[in-house]
């Protein structure tokens, strides 16, 4: 019965040690956001991976946050991105967020080159964190007109008519069209 006593003895002085240690460090506003209780995660769903320049990304969100945050709405819109590889975004949309999640559709603008590209998804309160944060989505996007804004695409005398009704022919040889912001043409040879 007697080391009973001095066994509890023991922790309860252990414990008041440790409360007098906590409670001569005060926890600032910081410290509280920045539990993991404060962060916002979010796991994004597309439809597809590869995609056509022009079609929709049809998404659904789901919220893992804590219940706390999802019971309170802490956040109401969804933010949703695509941006290059570069981080510079090509399309933007803003969504409404229920405490399950968001859904909806973003479309890929029909001049975007051909590549691969990611969907960003975030909240106003996690813009507060590091963009490593943020969810997420590898996609492909193929656009048959324009591969890539640096390379040339070649077209032939006869393949102009062609080329103002939107076409592009397979022979490939006499003038060098570039597009970076509108059509740069130039002939293959100084003389004909």
């Amino acid at each position: 019965m007697k080391p009973l006593c001095i066994h509890i003895a023991c922790f309860i002085l252990s414990l008041s040690g440790n409360v007098s240690r906590i409670s001569a460090q005060p926890l600032t506003d910081s410290d509280i956001l920045n539990a993991p209780l404060f962060r916002e995660r979010f796991y994004l769903h597309t439809d597809r991976n590869l995609y056509a320049a022009g079609d929709p990304v049809r998404f659904r969100a789901f919220n893992l946050s804590h219940v706390l945050l999802k019971e309170n709405k802490w956040s109401t819109v969804l933010y949703l991105e695509m941006i290059n590889p570069r981080q510079i975004p090509v399309a933007r949309g803003k969504f409404h967020l229920e405490p399950e999640g968001s859904s909806g559709q973003l479309t890929i603008p029909d001049t975007l080159s051909t590549g691969i590209y990611y969907l960003r998804a975030y909240t106003r309160w996690m813009r507060n964190f590091p963009a490593s944060e943020y969810t997420y989505v590898q996609l492909a996007v193929v656009n048959p007109v324009r591969i890539n804004q640096a390379e040339p695409v070649h077209i032939t005398t006869a393949g102009r008519d062609n080329l103002a009704a939107g076409h592009l022919t397979p022979e490939l040889r006499e003038i060098s069209c570039f597009d970076n912001k509108g059509l740069h043409c130039q002939p293959g040879r100084s003389s004909y």
